[in-house]
């Protein structure tokens, strides 16, 4: 993946590379999380081929959020959690050398279907109207809140926490963590010799994606330089917003027939807002496009803070940006939907598994990849020898970091409020409408 010596002027500088983590950098073609089911299954009988363990180690991913708002360990996180296999244990009756509470074999059924129904909840919070999204947020309160619920959690607990449960995880997360990993280190060498500046663009927890960071070797290379959707969602004043807002939803649950309350209409509608930077929406970009322009040396240190880069400054220089991910969904089209198919560059690796999924033909011409490769040998090569500045629509304005315009009055409201998260969302709302 290195350039050759001849071309290693600084071509690319002011260049910012983006790449996703998981299934880009880490694990591309996804070999290693089929090894360490595979392995897994190897030492632990759970009575399963190898496809249909795939498919019940996916149902972790799908019911990983409905777990948290049961008070239970999320695998979306940690895949290698004692919750997560006491869940497949009880809901899907496999054999396994555990002790099983006595009421589990006829509330399995129940039980799933639950949790199910919570999930489906959850994603209903997570999209659309704040309106309708509030709706699902009741509605996933009271189904967490059901008496199967607090039945099928006090199980999953007392099964997490028996010795069998507790050896199978530890065996879990050793296996995981021997996985080998690609050696990167060449490639992004050679884009820094080239003078692009290399980030990282992640969803999931801080921790959790630094830790791969470390294991793929390049924690030296990227300090300060990995931006992740826990870190944009995670402003300050969020747990003194998030008590006064599980207050206000409390007492409408207590009284379901009685008048909304239009401060928790009011607080919804910023609620929606951070939520907005919780995954790799549109606008989570934009608050790492915003960050890596204040910073581009440390651009992690701003993405905490909502701070906006004014039209006038970004003005003065514009950005040239390349994303580099496996997933169009997430690493392509929020791209597009933020700056438009001119600006930037969208590059996608067609590898893995999310590989069969929304193939170009599929798509309208302007809403596909700039670039596809299937392979990390020819996009490597690509980045190194074939990238130029002028392949890169540069971002001349500033992208917007909220989702839509608030209610007139919620503003002006919103600046007055003694909570610092509705202040400084309410400013920025006011300063991209000038």
């Amino acid at each position: 993946m290195h350039a050759s010596a001849a071309n290693r002027s600084r071509r690319l500088q002011g260049v910012v590379v983006a790449f996703d983590l998981d299934n880009t950098l880490f694990d591309p073609t996804g070999r290693a999380y089929q090894d360490t089911i595979e392995q897994f299954r190897s030492r632990v009988d759970l009575g399963l081929g190898p496809e249909e363990a795939l498919s019940v180690f996916a149902e972790l991913r799908h019911v990983g959020n409905a777990m948290e708002r049961l008070g239970l360990q999320n695998p979306l996180h940690e895949r290698g959690n004692a919750d997560a296999l006491a869940y497949l244990c009880l809901t899907r009756d496999l054999p396994a050398d555990v002790q099983r509470p006595n009421t589990v074999r006829g509330a399995n059924a129940a039980c799933r279907k639950l949790v199910f129904q919570l999930a489906d909840l959850d994603a209903a919070a997570r999209q659309g109207p704040p309106g309708t999204r509030l709706e699902a947020e009741l509605a996933a309160r009271r189904c967490a809140a059901d008496p199967r619920a607090a039945q099928f959690r006090e199980q999953i607990t007392a099964l997490a926490g028996g010795p069998a449960i507790a050896a199978w995880a530890a065996a879990y997360r050793a296996i995981e963590l021997a996985q080998p990993v690609d050696d990167f280190r060449p490639l992004f060498d050679a884009l820094s010799d080239l003078g692009a500046a290399t980030v990282v663009i992640s969803e999931g927890r801080t921790a959790i994606q630094k830790e791969k960071v470390r294991r793929l070797g390049l924690s030296d290379l990227l300090d300060g330089r990995i931006l992740v959707t826990d870190a944009a969602a995670d402003l300050p004043g969020s747990s003194g917003f998030d008590r006064r807002l599980d207050e206000l939803i409390d007492l409408q649950l207590r009284n379901p027939h009685s008048p909304m309350d239009p401060d928790l209409a009011w607080l919804w509608y910023f609620r929606c807002v951070v939520d907005s930077w919780r995954s790799k929406t549109p606008w989570f970009y934009a608050r790492c496009l915003h960050a890596l322009y204040r910073n581009p040396e440390r651009p992690e240190d701003g993405l905490a803070q909502l701070a906006v880069v004014p039209a006038e400054v970004w003005a003065r220089g514009a950005m040239r940006f390349v994303m580099v991910g496996d997933r169009y969904d997430m690493d392509v089209l929020p791209l597009i939907e933020l700056l438009g198919p001119a600006c930037g560059l969208r590059i996608r690796l067609k590898q893995g598994k999310y590989s069969h999924l929304h193939s170009d033909d599929e798509l309208a011409v302007h809403l596909r990849p700039d670039r596809t490769f299937l392979e990390w040998e020819s996009l490597g090569q690509f980045l190194t020898t074939g990238l130029t500045t002028d392949s890169i629509g540069p971002i001349t304005s500033p992208p917007a970091m909220i989702p839509d315009k608030a209610p007139p009055d919620y503003v002006p409201r919103g600046l007055d409020s003694p909570c610092t998260l509705v202040r400084a969302v309410s400013e920025v709302i006011r300063d991209a409408r000038g």
